[in-house]
């Protein structure tokens, strides 16, 4: 899952490439990154410009590596046990009590 190499492909392919490494669909990846679901199917077709705060929500969000993104060099994500943390504790879905209640999770704060 980690070193996927796309040297050549759009943005579109990218996004795409994304949602189908993590498994979710369409509409789950609009949900995280904040965004309406009929926008992924036109970024994934290249199909509609790709501002700035949704390259950046998808790199944060989903821990994506900025050289892969830029240059399609290196591993997909930046980190494969960060990235799955991320991608699978939503904060609507547990509480920072119940985090901290998790052995082994050390809560740090980032800020950006």
């Amino acid at each position: 899952m980690t070193t996927t190499h796309l040297p050549d492909t759009s943005k579109g392919e990218k996004i795409k490439a994304i949602r189908k490494a993590l498994g979710l669909t369409q509409a789950e990846f609009a949900k995280k990154i904040g965004t309406a679901q009929n926008v992924i199917p036109a970024l994934e077709k290249d199909k509609r410009a790709l501002g700035q705060r949704v390259i950046s929500d998808i790199l944060t969000t989903f821990a994506v590596n900025p050289e892969w993104w830029e240059r399609g060099t290196g591993g997909m994500f930046l980190n494969d046990g960060l990235q799955k943390l991320i991608v699978t504790i939503n904060p609507m879905e547990i509480s920072l009590d119940e985090l901290k209640k998790i052995k082994g999770i050390k809560l740090v704060s980032i800020v950006t």
